[in-house]
């Protein structure tokens, strides 16, 4: 398996020897012959300052409005449906080569994410600050088990580890430019790359693939980092900690602390082995501060992403360990005035568990912001948009857990097929748009070549090939996570609606669909401008009829409808003002 203990034990033990020993090239002609190179402390953002922040929670206690990531995909909007061999621009001619864009940035700022397709070919070439001579160009092989690779170890992941799709996580940062260009002739060539944009009056050091000795060792230290379980970074921490026994349909407070301070780990050890059924009713909830409702409202088993709990299981936020039968969370939760966390046990039956937690008394900004965490659970009909997270309010996207399962259909799983979409400040057009569910999840190909896999930042944790075909998959977002400055709307499409529409089903198919989002916000006090071209639909044949919280999605107002024969009312409105309706007849002969 990938993304097993033995082969995180066996990266961290081969990265300490060759971040120790090798350098990406040949010596800088200031350390040969010179023994150690020493590590320096400078001002500025360089590589290593990067590395170091893909481990770092604390940063997103407080919002920093200069920031914006940028997506750039092969599903570009003037192409759509197109979600692949879709470049930016015209191609370049250079060196008798053509090379199509990728993306093309000014600067400030640093590549935090760059995926590739399974089957990608050709040659990468990354240009950075105007410079006549690019700094990086090799072919997608080599970029994903060469030199590069052997420095950032499971920073970058080729195919053959991931069973599904190629991803890197290596920071990329420049200071005035960055365009990111590929020659390969596939069609079929699919990308993802996410770039965070810094403020202009940002100091940043321009990436070098011969990396120095303050950048090797902040690899050595991300790696032992994100391979240390937290149950095992905390064991010599001392912790507070209380037994519970919560009888049925009891809710007990097992936090209540007082700020300014954070909550950096919490761990519940059960007294039986937890099973999904009884964590399933164990209700979490958290509350910050003045905040009236609370900012954490899932089960447990949700907040721990639906995991089935069959196998010791280590994330950069979350975890579980199986022998000990103890789940564990490292996401560091801010506050200023108060945390009170409890844990209603639904179960008909008590439960017995010892919890244990971590609290750091540190500064606290008075507008800081909080871990949120909902999940939801809905239908979906396939062909379809459906909203997952409406949030107004300033702060960063964490992370998403999503759980499907399908009606029996051809493709399996073709659920994954379906892009996500995010709106971010009330924009009209989505900046983030996605090549299929299973790309963003950092897989290819609906998952069907992919065994389980699982890493600390992206994995599946679930399969099944019943049915139609069902997926447990998880991603976090650190260095990627994406900034939000008043509002943020992820919608997702239940498969490919284009694809759905020439495949030969005649009735609706249905997908049952479980998720939790994780972000960190602070909500918005009053009117937040709003103007997504994102509107809530509700075919029916009551004129009516007026569109809900349930209702699919259309992202704009011109739109075709395949219905039976009939007369229909199309009741539409948009996605933040349900009031809005407009409803438009049709007949259908």
């Amino acid at each position: 398996m990938p993304g097993d203990g033995g082969l995180a034990r066996g990266w961290l033990l081969t990265l300490l020897v060759v971040l120790s020993c090798v350098a990406c090239g040949s010596p800088t002609p200031e350390t040969e012959g010179e023994g150690a190179e020493p590590v320096l402390e400078f001002k500025g953002q360089d590589t290593a300052y990067f590395v170091k922040r893909m481990t770092d929670w604390t940063r997103f206690s407080r919002a920093d409005a200069s920031q914006r990531l940028v997506m750039r995909s092969s599903h570009h909007p003037a192409h759509e449906p197109q979600d692949a061999g879709v470049f930016w621009g015209d191609p370049l001619i250079q060196d008798g080569h053509e090379w199509h864009v990728m993306l093309d940035e000014k600067g400030p700022g640093c590549i935090t994410r760059l995926w590739l397709s399974s089957g990608a070919q050709g040659r990468l070439r990354f240009e950075f600050d105007n410079e006549i001579r690019p700094r990086l160009e090799m072919s997608v092989a080599e970029f994903f088990s060469g030199s590069l690779k052997e420095a950032a170890g499971p920073f970058i992941l080729s195919v053959s580890e991931t069973g599904s799709g190629h991803v890197s996580y290596m920071p990329m940062p420049f200071q005035t430019r960055c365009r990111v260009m590929t020659d390969t002739t596939q069609p079929d060539f699919k990308y993802q790359i996410n770039a965070l944009i810094l403020a202009p009056t940002e100091e940043v050091h321009t990436f070098t693939p011969l990396f120095d000795a303050r950048t090797r060792k902040a690899f050595v230290e991300a790696v032992t980092q994100i391979h240390t379980p937290g149950y095992q970074r905390f064991q010599s921490v001392e912790k507070q900690e209380r037994r519970y026994t919560l009888h049925p349909h009891q809710t007990e407070m097992l936090l209540n602390f007082p700020g300014p301070a954070a909550i950096d780990y919490l761990e519940f050890q059960f007294a039986e082995e937890p099973v999904t059924e009884v964590l399933n009713n164990l209700e979490l909830t958290l509350y910050w501060d003045h905040l009236n409702y609370p900012s954490v409202l899932c089960s447990l088993i949700d907040f721990f992403c639906g995991n089935r709990l069959q196998d010791d299981w280590n994330t950069l936020p979350l975890g579980y360990q199986r022998a000990q039968k103890k789940l564990y969370c490292q996401f560091y939760m801010p506050f200023y005035d108060n945390a009170r966390l409890n844990l209603k046990n639904k179960n008909e039956k008590p439960i017995s568990l010892t919890f244990r937690y971590h609290v750091k008394l540190v500064d606290v900004p008075r507008d800081t912001l909080y871990l949120h965490a909902r999940s939801r659970q809905r239908v979906f009909n396939v062909g379809l948009l459906y909203p997952v997270l409406e949030y107004e309010g300033s702060g960063y996207f964490a992370g998403w857990n999503m759980i499907s399962l399908a009606e029996p259909m051809e493709p399996k799983s073709f659920f994954l097929e379906g892009d996500e979409y995010f709106y971010i400040n009330g924009e009209a057009e989505p900046s983030w748009n996605g090549t299929g569910l299973d790309n963003y999840f950092n897989g290819d190909d609906r998952l069907e070549h992919a065994a389980r896999f699982q890493y600390p930042l992206f994995g599946c944790i679930g399969r099944t090939e019943s049915a139609g075909g069902g997926f447990n998959c998880y991603r976090f977002h650190l260095l990627d996570a994406i900034p939000f400055h008043t509002s943020l709307v992820l919608a997702q499409e239940a498969g490919c609606p284009i694809q759905f529409a020439s495949l030969p089903v005649e009735r609706p198919v249905r997908t049952t669909n479980k998720w939790t989002c994780f972000w960190y916000g602070r909500p918005a006090t009053g009117i937040v401008p709003r103007g997504e071209n994102l509107y809530y639909c509700n075919p029916t044949q009551d004129p009516q009829g007026v569109p809900d919280e349930n209702s699919p999605l259309l992202q704009s107002e011109s739109f075709q409808i395949k219905l039976p024969k009939g007369t229909w009312w199309i009741h539409v409105a948009p996605i933040w003002d349900l009031t809005r309706v407009q409803s438009i007849q049709k007949v259908v002969e």
